[in-house]
């Protein structure tokens, strides 16, 4: 009798997806972005992995990190990945980014990564320290490493390289990091398996957008360096703008339309932000978002919305204020129009699930 091969958590083919999310321009551009603001390395973390040590050799001296010279010799490679795994349970269980601390004493962050609904991988970053990298800290990180064959001289130079940030500030960029990583794969995601074909789903571009940017709306004031959204937003939008025959110019439009939104907003005035005439501009704007401007910006205030009812104190007449709504009844009209339910109720049901 045959046995039944089990499902892992994140479904077969994980490690193929999650070498294809890794190899998009995209992701590699995310990564860089992320490490230019914020100091933090990020990693996508194969469910299945089990990592090989670290060939230093491949890279200058100055260059070696102190999770490199760890995962440079088999058994420290081996806790890293026990660490991992732990972490992904955390992610997964709590649904969002954690913070946690690894098996060396450092703090990182981890988020899940759906595709398509089911778990694909794990965006990683760190690692960091949540105080001065001193001698009393590092002796206590010494004490859990010093039995792996690495020179302590070596380990102490890496050590006061590493990023040092409050846990608050960790866990608000993770979160950032992690909505970011998701939108890149549900964004990209129709492309992974066939990428001579950009100009497909607008739709779902669109709607992968619009709820990053649901979710990215209550964290400017949660600790998220600002910087960090800027550059996020950049990289965004100019996913979103991928399928059109003017990306960069649909770039330029998302980008004043996140700034204007809460403002009575023209299309001539987002045609001339995007450099096309207003004719040419719409008609692109729709080609590459599959929405109208007009459509688009009601989604989009709604969308923050949402956030402000789930995340803020505000009542419904601040919130439709705060998102472009001069008339707070007919704000409640359209939002239940868009969501099924009144801006009331969607508050009970949001704040019924945290």
């Amino acid at each position: 009798m045959r046995r039944k091969k089990r499902r892992s958590g994140g479904g077969g083919g994980t490690g193929a997806v999650c070498e294809a999310i890794r190899s998009l321009p995209a992701f590699r551009e995310f990564q860089r972005l992320a490490a230019e603001t914020t100091g933090f390395r990020i990693n996508l973390i194969n469910l299945e992995r089990h990592s090989l040590p670290v060939d230093l050799a491949r890279r200058p001296r100055s260059a070696w990190r102190f999770c490199d010279l760890v995962r440079s010799t088999p058994e420290g490679s081996a806790r890293c990945d026990v660490s991992d795994r732990r972490g992904i349970r955390l992610c997964v269980r709590a649904g969002r980014a954690v913070a946690y601390t690894c098996h060396a004493g450092l703090t990182e962050v981890i988020a899940p990564l759906y595709v398509r609904g089911r778990l694909a991988a794990c965006v990683n970053c760190g690692q960091a320290l949540l105080g001065k990298p001193g001698n009393a800290l590092f002796a206590e990180v010494w004490s859990r490493v010093a039995d792996l064959p690495i020179r302590r001289k070596l380990l102490r130079a890496a050590f006061g390289r590493l990023h040092v940030a409050s846990k608050r500030q960790i866990e608000a960029v993770g979160r950032v990091l992690g909505l970011v990583a998701r939108y890149v794969a549900e964004a990209e995601g129709p492309f992974l398996h066939r990428p001579a074909r950009p100009q497909a789903h607008p739709e779902a571009r669109a709607a992968a957008f619009l709820t990053y940017a649901e979710n990215t709306a209550a964290l400017a004031g949660g600790g998220v360096p600002r910087a960090l959204l800027r550059n996020m937003e950049r990289l965004t939008t100019r996913l979103a703008a991928r399928g059109g025959r003017n990306p960069e110019a649909i770039t330029r439009g998302l980008a004043y339309l996140l700034g204007h939104y809460r403002v009575p907003v023209r299309l001539g005035d987002v045609a001339a932000a995007a450099g096309l005439s207003t004719y040419y501009f719409g008609r692109s704007f729709r080609e590459a978002i599959g929405l109208s401007v007009t459509a688009f910006v009601e989604r989009l205030r709604i969308a923050r919305a949402k956030a402000l009812l789930a995340a803020t104190e505000e009542d419904v007449a601040g919130v439709a204020r705060a998102v472009g709504f001069r008339d707070p009844f007919y704000f409640s009209r359209v939002f239940r129009r868009a969501v099924g339910e009144s801006p009331t109720a969607y508050r009970r049901r949001a704040r019924g699930h945290r």
